[in-house]
Order: C-alpha cells, then structure tokens, then sequence
C-alpha cells in the first residue's frame, strides 16, 4: 500500500507542479430526432438541463472520491461501475494518461435520453502518486508526452573524447559515465536554448559540460551505470554510480553542485563500498546495474562466484550499509547464478532482465532486505534461449525487451499482482521487432525503445504496442549506453559522434 499524501507533500507537490488537470465534457450517442411541439421541447430542454446538472455532480464527485482515495493508498484507486437505477456510472483509467508518477481517472455518467439519444457527461483530473515520487528521488515524470514523435527532431548533440558507458537524466540534466578519465561528464541541458525551426531540420546546439570532476586523491573507475536522485530532506542531489572496481563497486557522487562534483564524505571516509561476499578475484566483481528506489540503492554484478545482487541502506547518502550479504540469483533451474541485464525496483518487488535460459524475466520480493525471496509464479521462460536485455515498469504494465529471436522481442505484461499463479505475468500485447531491444522507457501513450538495428536504432511504439510504429528513428550510431526520458525529451547515447542526443518531438 502507498501511504497517503500529507498536506506538506502536497504543498510541495503543488509547488513542483500543478498536481490537478481538470475538465468536463459532454456529448450525446445516437440520433436525437425532431424536437416536437414548441412546449414539449421546451420541457425537454430544462428537463435535459436539469439531468446534465446532476449527471455532471455524480461525475464529479466519483473523481473526487478517487483523488481523497489517492492521498490514503494511491493503489486503491481502480476502475469501477457505480449502481444507479438512472444512470450508468464509470470511473476509468486511460492508459494513454499515465506516467510513473500519475494517471489520469476520469468520471462517465450517461443516461437514456429522449429521442433514441443517449447523453452524457464526463470530468477528468489527474492524480499524483506522490509517495512513487520521493521514493524514485523525483526521477519520474507527472505529467505525459504531449507530442507526436512523428518523427522526433534533433534538440542539440555533442561529442566528447571517449565513448559513454552509463547515462541518467534528471530535470533537463544528463549524467554519463565515459570510458576515459575523468569518467563522468554532466551535461545542462536547461541552458541549451530551442533551435529554431526549421524545414529540413533543426540547428544543433553544442552542450556544455561540467568536467572538472575533482577526483584528487579519490580516483574513480569507469562508470557502468548510474541513477541520480534529489534528496528530500536536504535539496542535494546525488549520483550512485556502480562501477568497474572490484573492490568499490558502489560510488556515491554529490553532484549538488554540477561543475564540482565530488565523491560523496561521511567526514573523512569516502562513499565508496564494497559488495559483502563477491570475490574480486572471481569472474565479473564489478559493479553493473543500479537503482535508487526509497532510501536503498539495489546493485548488481554480472555473474560471478558470489552474489550477484545487494541493497544498501542509503537513508544517509553519504554513508551506505549494505543490508544482508547479497542475493544470489538462483531462483530457476539450472540453480546456478545469472547476469541481471536490466531491473527495475517498485513496491518491494524487484524485476529483473535476465541472461537465464530458462528464465529470462526473473521477479525477487525485496520488501525484507534480509530475506530476498525468489518468486517463481512471477517470472518468465520466452521463446527460444535468448536474453532478456530491458525491462520498465509502469503501472501495472511490465515492459520487457529481449535479444533477436524467433519470436518477438518486445512485450507488455501484466504485473498488476506481483505473486501470480506459475506461468509467469501474462502477456497483453507484443511485437516482432526484429533485433535486439536493448533500453526501454514508457510514458503516455508512447513506448520509446533503443534497438541495435541500422537505421532504426530509436524507435518509438504504442504504448499498448498496438498498431505499427509511430517512427522508426535513423539515429546514425548504436544506441551503446542506453537513453532516458525526461519532461518529454529523450537522453540518448551513441558510440560514435555525436555521443549524446537530445531528441524532441516538435508537434503535437
């Protein structure tokens, strides 16, 4: 359960953005005939008058109960049909209204009218899942892609001297690990001014970079991903980087002040730790994947002789302790270790992108830090042996993207309870992509995936993966490291110039 919104969340919530988007509509279905005799259709209109007064107060209060519903238990907030002997009254959810971090619910009434019609009204408003928000450090999104993507245009690019291992963006900001010192360039995006428009496309805008990272006596490896989160109770924001060391995989980085980034200090001990249990004389010690996600940090390895996957407790950023001594991810047979190519963290539950043959979705419940259990009902075994390579939550809707196979290799999954029967999150939709989905991220009614395809490396999809693809995006080098959405623009990375895109959709 979500716990509720309390009126200082709010105020802030207010603060960051306007947390309700209201409107009514009204219309009527069928055909509405003649009107009569001059009396009689004038008893109709203020009988009518009177019907779409009350029609739209029960459709007010029906969103009105589902946002005081959200401020208890965001969750508790479903569909549903209300009984009425005159109306016929729906609280829905459209899928092409949400985000990580809201949704849109919208409140039907319609009756039988005169004439064969069938009016009705409806109101909307759009509710904030506030709690999601602290807990992924304000790295979600509230509010959906207004635009097209048909197709995306260039914002601004640039190159650096090496090519980019790791990227996150936050608030207009990207972060990237490199594979050259000094290993992390940040990139401010909020100074970049519009290009202008233009017919054949758009005038590209150099990014500056922050890179006097002051690494004086604190040398930092190779960054193989990052999550940055803004902390709550102190406004600083931090970067927690899993990194190439064997013996330091996790980094946190106090990226505060983005032209001088530091490794974060619990007064003269560095935020630099080591996994409980990994050999770093064994196969892959590095650090791998990593997630912020309500005051613990989930990091991974690739396989390796220990375990491969570690919470830390990072309610002080500046000092994590490891909780437990690792995961390791033996959960379907053969019992040996795997490879988490991808996970996401949400709820306690932790999904996973795995190299397992037989179980290339794997789902552990991580609501007990000291008791990760594997959860076998979850967690799936696709077609043919290949990978799975991404994986994004939004919602209840599980997306999972794979390596080129047989069968498709993106799917929507319905993870809307985490602890299904065995057979694993049943499929709602998929598509034959035909290569490797090697990133994904969801918002709206856009599904954005990075591709290891020439010429179509971005593509954009449905976000219920109905119909053909909205673009197939010619982004002139593989997608290498990854790319992130952020307010409507995508992050992306390449392995050749430019290393860092900033693609936008000019229309909506």
């Amino acid at each position: 359960m979500s716990r509720g919104f309390s009126i200082i969340e709010l105020i802030i919530a207010i603060a960051i953005a306007s947390i309700v988007i209201s409107g009514v509509v009204v219309g009527t279905v069928g055909n509405a005939g003649g009107f009569g005799a001059a009396i009689g259709g004038k008893q109709t209109v203020v009988s009518d008058g009177e019907i779409y007064s009350e029609a739209l107060r029960k459709a007010q209060d029906l969103i009105e109960e589902g946002a005081a519903t959200a401020r208890t238990d965001y969750g508790a907030v479903v569909e549903k049909t209300v009984s009425d002997p005159r109306y016929q009254i729906k609280l829905t959810i459209p899928p092409a209204y949400i985000t990580q971090c809201s949704q849109a619910i919208a409140g039907t009434v319609s009756w039988a009218g005169t004439y064969g019609r069938t009016p009705w009204v409806g109101a909307t408003t759009t509710i904030v899942n506030i709690p999601e928000m602290f807990a992924l450090g304000h790295d979600c999104d509230i509010t959906p892609p207004p635009g097209g993507w048909d197709p995306p245009k260039i914002y601004a690019y640039d190159t650096f001297t090496g090519k980019p291992t790791a990227l996150d963006a936050l608030d207009h900001i990207a972060y990237m690990g490199e594979d050259n010192s000094p290993w992390l360039r940040i990139a401010d995006a909020r100074t970049v001014p519009p290009p202008p428009p233009i017919q054949n496309g758009g005038i590209f805008v150099p990014l500056p970079y922050a890179n006097n990272f002051n690494s004086t006596g604190t040398v930092l490896d190779q960054i193989n991903d990052i999550d940055v989160y803004k902390d709550q109770a102190s406004g600083k924001v931090y970067a927690f980087a899993a990194t190439a060391s064997s013996t330091a995989q996790l980094v946190v980085l106090d990226v505060t002040d983005i032209n001088n980034p530091v490794i974060a200090k619990n007064g003269s001990v560095l935020a630099k730790r080591s996994l409980i249990g990994v050999d770093p004389a064994g196969s892959f010690p590095q650090g791998w994947r990593i997630q912020y996600y309500d005051k613990k940090v989930y990091i991974s390895t690739r396989e390796t002789s220990g375990p491969e996957f570690h919470i830390f407790d990072v309610t002080d950023p500046t000092d994590p302790t490891e909780l437990g001594s690792g995961t390791k991810l033996t959960g379907c047979t053969p019992p040996n270790g795997t490879t988490a190519n991808d996970f996401v963290i949400s709820n306690g539950i932790a999904y996973l992108a795995t190299s397992k043959d037989a179980c290339e979705l794997m789902v552990y419940n991580v609501a007990n830090p000291l008791g990760v259990t594997y959860i076998a009902g979850a967690s799936r075994d696709f077609l043919d042996t290949e990978n799975g390579l991404s994986v994004f939550l939004l919602s209840t809707r599980l997306y999972f993207g794979r390596q080129k196979n047989s069968g498709p290799e993106l799917y929507m999954l319905n993870a809307s309870s985490p602890f299904p029967t065995l057979g694993g999150f049943p499929t709602l939709a998929s598509k034959e992509i035909g290569d490797d989905v090697t990133d994904l991220r969801v918002a709206g009614r856009f599904a954005f995936a990075a591709v290891a395809h020439a010429n179509e490396e971005f593509q954009v999809w449905s976000s219920d993966l109905s119909g053909p693809s909205i673009n197939l995006y010619d982004f002139g080098n593989v997608v290498i490291a990854g790319f992130d959405y952020d307010n409507d623009w995508v992050f992306a990375t390449g392995n050749a110039s430019p290393n860092l895109t900033i693609l936008y959709s000019p229309t909506p």
